[in-house]
């Protein structure tokens, strides 16, 4: 039967220990902090990025070998990494975890200043999927909330993304509320 009132979902709490985790690794380095964010960031420290990449690397072999079936790279600012960055962080995980072949492995990624070669190299890492910051296509509401880009940023961005022989999807976050405007999330690199 396909009626939602015959549906029935089973809550399992604590999971069981065998079941796939789903792995969140923060990066908390910004070009510049947002008035409305309450993450962990920090902006101006940039050359500490290579010491965090090591220092997470070393993390994540120390964690006990489980299935995980998801990697999120969120932040801050994770697209700041270089794709070699990227993708030792992927390979950690990769060499650390069983982690599912068919993993989705997602990386927020600020709109502006990304171009079709660092989305290339990035798909190549392991990247499957992108998250990219819009909070509104607004340019009053862009600067209220302390962005840094245009609307013309997150297409040109989505552009750069999106290209016949690629294998990546994406969703555009946006703040609740401040935009009712949105770009669909469909597949725009195909496997």
């Amino acid at each position: 039967m396909d009626d939602a009132s015959s549906w029935s979902i089973e809550l399992t709490a604590p999971l069981p220990t065998d079941a796939p985790v789903g792995i969140y690794i923060h990066v908390p380095f910004c070009r510049h902090i947002c008035p409305y964010c309450d993450f962990n960031t920090y902006r101006g420290l940039d050359s500490l990025i290579p010491r965090y990449v090591d220092a997470l690397v070393q993390d994540i072999a120390r964690h006990p070998r489980m299935p995980a079936q998801t990697v999120y790279l969120g932040g801050g600012t994770p697209s700041l990494l270089d794709p070699t960055q990227i993708e030792r962080i992927v390979d950690a995980c990769r060499n650390a975890f069983d982690l599912d072949p068919a993993a989705e492995i997602t990386l927020e990624a600020n709109p502006n200043g990304l171009d079709d070669v660092w989305f290339e190299r990035v798909r190549l890492c392991g990247v499957n999927r992108l998250s990219i910051g819009a909070q509104t296509f607004d340019r009053k509401g862009l600067r209220v909330l302390g962005r840094q880009h245009e609307a013309s940023d997150v297409f040109a961005a989505v552009d750069a993304a999106r290209r016949p022989d690629s294998t990546i999807s994406h969703s555009i976050s946006s703040s609740a509320g401040r935009d009712r405007r949105s770009i669909s999330g469909a597949t725009i690199w195909r496997r």
